[in-house]
């Protein structure tokens, strides 16, 4: 009881909390804009200068990429604008040398515009010095794991931006255990290490694997097969959008985001991470679809095809909801049920009754033998996880 507790406290202090959280990371912010200030003066066409080594276009498109999907985020939309024009220009490689240095021009200033009219976080303004070209940071090759509390679920952030990364640490430093990674690599070895409740994942990625590679990869491995993924990325084409769903993504969130939007989506996630359902059906079909759809609603899941599993499971685990066919190869369903209202330590975990019996004397007989809810096959995936969220919620009020 006091982890939950735990959790709706911090979920009211990250929600109410909101513009304190954005207001501090928001001036880490204009100091980081100085160092890509720097970067990107350094990397850009000197004057009269006809072409751009490939490798210094790309580092300067990451560049831009990371402003056009951050700028707006914290307040400053010319900035992403800025950016985003930037950044298409280098990715066509048809611009000439002159058209590119006047949209590094025109980022430069609206960066300098932004820098100038924020007080640095110690109440300083910040130097032209501090604008320098400095050296471009490899990306990290090991996952960043702040300290991390037993009571909280685990989110994974995969984003090579640190104005991303800085947002969702402030955002959600209250009810998560937060590992940060930077690259494919690292973000692949922290979901099999850490087992998140949760992954944000970025699509644009440095080297040759994009997030969208990591997500099928992720995707095919047991471990996170069934675990909630918001893709963060700035490309919207509907294209991207739907591949990434059938790849396998809950959620589809484009750069820049409102802040408050991420805050719904993932909090509405990892408030469910303790919540733990126990499917028993003998048909695996019907069991890996629902492990499926209520893992991807943030559930803990636990499937097994007998009444005798789902008894032994029962009496040393503890659910928030039993979602139960009638008709079992060892045991009716009812029986079960009966045994489950025999023992006060189980006997008011709500039940659901899956079945093809159908029949109106049968649905009466299963709601009179204490079944919660009875949903009849064949069904609608998405209203049976609806109806599980819906009885869960008015167990917990």
């Amino acid at each position: 009881m006091a982890g939950k507790a735990d959790m709706a406290e911090g979920t009211g202090v990250m929600e109410n909390g909101l513009n304190a959280a954005m207001e501090s990371v928001r001036r880490k912010y204009i100091e980081k804009l100085a160092v890509q200030h720097g970067d990107i003066v350094r990397l850009s066409p000197a004057d009269g200068e006809d072409e751009m080594a490939e490798t210094t276009a790309k580092s300067l498109r990451g560049v831009a990429h990371k402003l056009a999907g951050t700028g707006k985020i914290y307040g400053f939309p010319e900035i992403s604008e800025a950016g985003y024009s930037l950044e298409c220009a280098l990715r066509e490689g048809t611009a000439a040398p002159v058209d590119i240095g006047r949209r590094v021009r025109y980022l430069l200033n609206v960066m300098e515009r932004a820098i100038k009219t924020e007080p640095a976080e110690n109440g300083k303004e910040i130097s032209g010095a501090d604008m320098a070209p400095q050296p471009v940071m490899a990306p990290a090759s090991a996952p960043v794991v702040l300290e991390h509390d037993l009571g909280k679920p685990g989110l994974l952030v995969i984003d090579d931006d640190e104005g991303i990364t800085d947002l969702v640490h402030s955002l959600f430093d209250p009810v998560a255990n937060i590992t940060i990674c930077g690259d494919v690599a690292s973000g692949l070895l922290a979901a099999y290490e850490t087992r998140p409740h949760l992954i944000l994942l970025d699509d644009e990625m440095p080297g040759e694997r994009s997030g969208m590679d990591l997500l099928q990869q992720l995707r095919d491995m047991p471990i996170t097969a069934n675990v909630p993924i918001i893709m963060m990325s700035a490309n919207d084409s509907l294209t991207s959008i739907m591949q990434a769903l059938v790849s396998g993504a809950t959620d589809y969130m484009i750069k820049p985001f409102d802040p408050a939007t991420l805050v719904s989506k993932a909090t509405g996630l990892l408030k469910t991470y303790r919540t733990r359902i126990l499917v028993v059906d003998d048909d695996e079909t019907v069991r890996d679809l629902l492990e499926h759809k209520l893992t991807a609603a943030g559930c803990r899941v636990d499937a097994v095809g007998e009444c005798q599993e789902a008894w032994d499971l029962l009496e040393k685990e503890s659910y928030s909801l039993v979602l139960l066919d009638r008709m079992m190869p060892d045991l009716d369903g009812t029986i079960l049920l009966r045994m489950m209202h025999g023992d006060d330590a189980i006997a008011r975990i709500p039940v659901i009754f899956l079945t093809a019996r159908r029949s109106a004397a049968d649905v009466v007989d299963g709601l009179l033998t204490g079944a919660t809810d009875y949903i009849t096959k064949p069904f609608d995936p998405d209203e049976v996880v609806k109806r599980c969220m819906t009885l869960i919620k008015a167990k917990k009020h």
